[in-house]
C-alpha cells in the first residue's frame, strides 16, 4: 500500500477471531458502494484473546496488530467503524450490555484510545445491524418485507429490517439469543463454536462434512429450524438470512445449508411461520466488515457537521400577558393570517422544488422523511396519509426517527437520539441517486437531521431541509432548503402547533403536487 493514501477501517471484533479490513478514501469512494472484493483485497484477521480479565491496553495491542498487518500508520486512517457483539447505544458511542468475555468493551477508555492514537471519529455497531447494512449495501435488502439478519459464530446475533428500517421496540436491537429454555439459550443452539467443538480440533468444516458427524449436524439442524421457526413467530419475519462464520464455513465446504434449513423449516408440526424463506448469504463474515467500513465512510463524511452536546429539552411556557381569552384567541387567528402570508412568499420555492421531486419519483425514487420528536411524528403520520390518500405505492414513501419508528406514539428523546447520527438508518435504505431525502424540522434542527440530509447529499440524493424558521448555513448539508418564516409569538406552545401545522401544509402540497404528476403520465 502507498504510505502517503489514507483510508477507512472497518473492524468486527468477534469472539475467536479479530476482522480488519480497510478501504480506501478518494474523491469518489463516499458514493462507491463497498464490495466482498474490496474487502478481501485489504484483509487480515487476528486472534482476540477476549476474556473477563483482558485489559483495555492488551485489546488495543490486538488491534493495533491487526492494522500494523496491514502496512498502514496511524495516520493514515480517517475514520473507524466497528462491528461488535453486544448492545450497542443509539448513538454509536458505547457498548451498554455484552457477554462476560466482552467485558472490556463496555469500559469507554478503548473508544477514546482509538480516537486519540487514530485523531479521527470512531463509530460503534452491534455485529448484526452491520451485517444488515452490508446486506443493503450490496441491494438485498428490498421491497416490503420484514427480514431478520441472523450473524450465527460464537453466539447468535439478529437484525430486523422492516421495509427499509431497522425494527427496535424499545429503542434496543432484539436480543433472540438471550431466549432462556429450559435446555439452554437460543445462543447455545445456534453457536457454530459450539458446533465445531464436536470435532477435537475444533474443525467446523469437518463437522459439517464427515460423516461420523452425521447426528450432530442434524441434531443441529433440527435445533436451529426450531428456533428460526420462534424467530418468524416473533417477529413476523418473511424472510431469515444468515451469515456469519456459520454461513462463511458451510460455503467453503459446500455443505447446503441453505437447503437443509428450509426443509427442516417445512418438518416442524404445525402451519405456523412456514412462508418465511430461509437464506444463506454467500459474504457470510465479509458483511459486517462491508457494514462497518460503510458506517466509517458516512460517518467521517457528516464530521463537518458540529455535533451539539447533551441538553435537556426546554419547557415551553405560556405567557400570562393576557388574562381575556377571546383576545387570545384573536391573536391566534392573527399569527396564522402573517403564517399564511409567509407561505405565500414561499410557493415560487416550493413549486421548484416539487418539480425536481416529480422527476425523481418518476425515474424510480423515494421520497424518504427524516425527523426527531414532533417533527418525526409529522413525518409519520403524513407518510400515512400520503400512502392512503394520494395512491402512492407503500416503498415510495417511508419515514426514518431518531429512536425508530416503532416508538413513534411515545416519547422519544428521552435517551438524546436527536443527537445521534442518522447514518445507520439511512445505509439500511440503500440510498440511490433518483431519491428524494426531506428533513423536517418544527424548531431547532437536530443533529439526526443534519446528518441524514448531508448522508444523502453524498450519495447522489436530492436532500432538502423544510423548517418553520432561521435556517442557517443549510447548504453544508443539504442542496435546498424552505425557511417557512413562522413567527415567534407569546404562547410558546401555540408556537410549535403553527409550526407543525405549517410543515404539513407543505408536505401536503408537495404529495399532491408528485401525485397529480404521477397520474399525468398515466
Amino acid at each position: 500500500m502507498k504510505k502517503e493514501s489514507s483510508y477507512y477501517l472497518g473492524i468486527d471484533i468477534g469472539g475467536t477471531w479479530t476482522k480488519v479490513c480497510v478501504f480506501p478514501n478518494s474523491e469518489d469512494s463516499i458514493s462507491k458502494t463497498i464490495t466482498p472484493f474490496d474487502v478481501e483485497k485489504y484483509f487480515t484477521k487476528v486472534k482476540s484473546n477476549l476474556n473477563q480479565e483482558t485489559r483495555v491496553m492488551d485489546f488495543i495491542t490486538v488491534l493495533k496488530l491487526g492494522i500494523g498487518n496491514l502496512g498502514l500508520n496511524d495516520n493514515q486512517i480517517v475514520g473507524i467503524g466497528i462491528s461488535t457483539a453486544g448492545l450497542v447505544n443509539f448513538e454509536g458511542s458505547k457498548i451498554l450490555k455484552a457477554a462476560p468475555h466482552l467485558n472490556v468493551l463496555k469500559n469507554e477508555e478503548w473508544i477514546n484510545e482509538l480516537e486519540r492514537i487514530f485523531k479521527c471519529n470512531v463509530s460503534l455497531i452491534n455485529d448484526a445491524d452491520a451485517a444488515a447494512i452490508g446486506l443493503a449495501e450490496l441491494g438485498y435488502l428490498q421491497g416490503l418485507k420484514t427480514i431478520g439478519v441472523l450473524p450465527i459464530g460464537t453466539g447468535l446475533g439478529c437484525c430486523i429490517w422492516r421495509n427499509g428500517r431497522r425494527w427496535r421496540p424499545g429503542k434496543l436491537a432484539p436480543l433472540l439469543g438471550c431466549v432462556n429454555t429450559p435446555y439452554g439459550t437460543f445462543d447455545n443452539f445456534a453457536s457454530a463454536s459450539l458446533l465445531a467443538k464436536k470435532d477435537e480440533n475444533n474443525d467446523l468444516l469437518k463437522v459439517l462434512t464427515a460423516s461420523s458427524f452425521k447426528d450432530e449436524r442434524e441434531n443441529y439442524i433440527v435445533a436451529l429450524s426450531k428456533l428460526i421457526n420462534s424467530a418468524i413467530l416473533l417477529y413476523n419475519l418473511t424472510e431469515i438470512i444468515i451469515c456469519g462464520g456459520l454461513a462463511d464455513a458451510a460455503n467453503t465446504c459446500g455443505f447446503n445449508l441453505e437447503g437443509k434449513l428450509n426443509k427442516g423449516l417445512q418438518d416442524l408440526p404445525g402451519d405456523l411461520g412456514k412462508d418465511a424463506i430461509i437464506k444463506v448469504a454467500k459474504e457470510g463474515n465479509r458483511l459486517q466488515l462491508i457494514g462497518a467500513l460503510a458506517l466509517a465512510k458516512g460517518c467521517s463524511y457528516i464530521a463537518m457537521i458540529k455535533k451539539p452536546k447533551r441538553k435537556a429539552n426546554p419547557i415551553n411556557k405560556i405567557s400570562e400577558k393576557n388574562d381575556n381569552n377571546q383576545d387570545m384567541f384573536e391573536m391566534f387567528w392573527q399569527a396564522e393570517q402573517k403564517t399564511n402570508l409567509a407561505l405565500k412568499e414561499c410557493i415560487p420555492k416550493i413549486s421548484h422544488i416539487s418539480e425536481n421531486i416529480s422527476e425523481r419519483i418518476k425515474k424510480g425514487g423515494r421520497i424518504i422523511y427524516i425527523g426527531t420528536g414532533s417533527s418525526g411524528r409529522i413525518a409519520t403520520v403524513n407518510n400515512e396519509s400520503t400512502l392512503e390518500m394520494y395512491g402512492l405505492p407503500k416503498d415510495k414513501v417511508i419515514t426514518i426517527i431518531s429512536g425508530g419508528v416503532s416508538n413513534a406514539t411515545v416519547q422519544i428523546e428521552t435517551g438524546y437520539e436527536r443527537v445521534a447520527s442518522a447514518v445507520p438508518e439511512t445505509l439500511l435504505l440503500n440510498i440511490r441517486p433518483e431519491d428524494v431525502v426531506i428533513g423536517i424540522a418544527a424548531k431547532k434542527t437536530s443533529y439526526y437531521v443534519k446528518s441524514g440530509l448531508a448522508f444523502a447529499k453524498s450519495r447522489g440524493a436530492l436532500s432538502i431541509l423544510i423548517k418553520a424558521s432561521s435556517i442557517k448555513k443549510a447548504s453544508n448539508y443539504s442542496n435546498e432548503a424552505i425557511d417557512l418564516n413562522v413567527g415567534k409569538y407569546d404562547f410558546g406552545y401555540f408556537n410549535r402547533n403553527i409550526s407543525e401545522t405549517t410543515i404539513k401544509r407543505v408536505i401536503s402540497y408537495i404529495a399532491s403536487f408528485v401525485k397529480s404528476s404521477m397520474v399525468k403520465e398515466c
